[in-house]
């Protein structure tokens, strides 16, 4: 009998790092009790349960260490609709439960031909830095967005305070609902159990080369007096500059077209200075309204200078024409920020999201493939600047900035 044959549906893996203390397990207990009640519910609700009467159960491990408890993580893993991770400093940091999610995201993306994010329904338990190792942190704090309480001290919080308690049971319904919309799309059952997945930096460089998205752009927090707060969240890399027509943020919508390309992403602010782009490909998003700052110039001069030095990153001027702002001083600074950019060849300006859809998928194979014909040697320094040759995917001029962003019609 196959570990396919045998293993339990599982509709959802609940993957944690394991607290220090029992009182923090039992938080997590708690939680995957009424998780899976409320998923239950919402199956039923949803008329989305199996012949059984089940939509499966949930797993989280809970067991006592072993090779017993390792065979069954694998074959749930192997089995599991969705992952629902607690996103908590520990988890961010430990290899065991990085690779859960890696090994997860290795299996969908082998088996399923809807999009990899929908399958990962991510959960900020505690708070984490905006620079974390995974593409969808972002997604978590998209979770409970609309509870700044949520945001600040995360779920566990809000299970551990009665003063949290309906907001807490809101986010554990949404997050039901996700699930049982997410695990009704059928997903293959693994033959075996899965193999753990190589964590990034610890294969070969050709197997595990993340493409790196890097945003400059304000947070909701240090945004420009005049400027609406609307398309900003909590970190600069939850900018949605097209939040009418997309439901993801520029820098996710970005991470999922390169891993279409079989890249692990990564996404970073680009002012906390984490430069990957030195070492890997990737495209750096501007937000013009950074020009609006005081810092704003010398923040966006540091992207440029990047750019200029690395054959494999792009700059990518993202503006939204649709809005209310962009007439007056959005265009303003558009201009400026592309002024600035153009220093870098091949930078772009988008102005609304089909031309945003259109330019990100020939940037992220232009890069990828500049990348693994320069990229530098493991050991060696990096190669020295070539003047960039006009590329194939790259239409017009290459030293041209783009349209003029006063002017309503495309090119």
């Amino acid at each position: 009998m196959t570990a396919a044959e045998s293993a339990p549906e599982i509709c959802f893996f609940l993957s944690y790092a394991r607290p220090p203390s029992a009182a923090g397990e039992h938080w997590v207990r708690m939680f995957f009790k009424e998780l899976q009640a409320q998923v239950a519910h919402e199956a039923r609700r949803a008329g989305r349960l199996q012949p059984g009467g089940e939509l499966g159960q949930g797993f989280a491990d809970f067991l006592p260490r072993g090779p017993e408890r390792d065979t069954a993580v694998a074959r749930a893993l192997g089995s599991a609709r969705v992952l629902v991770p607690l996103y908590s400093p520990e988890y961010l940091e430990r290899s065991t439960t990085r690779r859960e999610r890696a090994t997860f995201l290795q299996r969908v993306m082998n088996g399923s031909d809807s999009p990899p994010w929908w399958r990962i329904q991510a959960v900020l338990w505690t708070p984490v830095s905006a620079t974390g190792h995974v593409s969808d942190l972002s997604r978590s704090l998209e979770l409970g967005e609309d509870f700044p309480e949520y945001a600040r001290h995360g779920l566990e919080a809000m299970r551990r305070l009665s003063e949290h308690r309906e907001h807490y049971d809101a986010v554990v319904r949404r997050l039901a609902g996700r699930i049982v919309a997410a695990a009704h799309q059928p997903l293959p059952v693994a033959a075996e159990p899965v193999a753990e997945a190589e964590l990034p930096g610890e294969a070969p460089a050709d197997a595990t080369t993340p493409f790196v998205i890097a945003v400059v752009a304000p947070s909701e927090g240090e945004l420009p007096a005049q400027r609406l707060p609307a398309c900003y969240g909590l970190h600069s890399v939850l900018w949605r500059p097209y939040r009418t027509s997309q439901l993801l943020g520029i820098a996710d919508r970005t991470a999922q077209v390169a891993r279409q390309f079989r890249m692990p992403d990564r996404i970073v602010d680009f002012a906390d200075r984490d430069h990957l782009l030195v070492m890997y490909p990737g495209v750096i998003l501007i937000d013009p309204w950074i020009l609006a700052r005081e810092d704003g110039r010398r923040r966006l001069q540091a992207a440029v200078e990047i750019a200029v030095s690395r054959q494999w990153v792009t700059l990518m001027v993202v503006v939204d024409r649709n809005d209310p702002q962009y007439a007056g001083r959005g265009s303003d600074l558009a201009r400026e920020a592309m002024s600035m950019a153009s220093a870098a060849q091949g930078s772009k300006l988008t102005r609304e999201a089909l031309e945003f859809e259109q330019n990100i998928s020939k940037v992220v194979a232009r890069n990828r493939r500049r990348y693994l014909s320069e990229r530098p040697p493991p050991d060696g320094p990096p190669p020295t600047p070539r003047p960039r040759l006009r590329d194939p995917d790259d239409t017009g001029d290459p030293a041209d900035p783009g349209p003029d962003p006063t002017v309503g019609e495309d090119r």
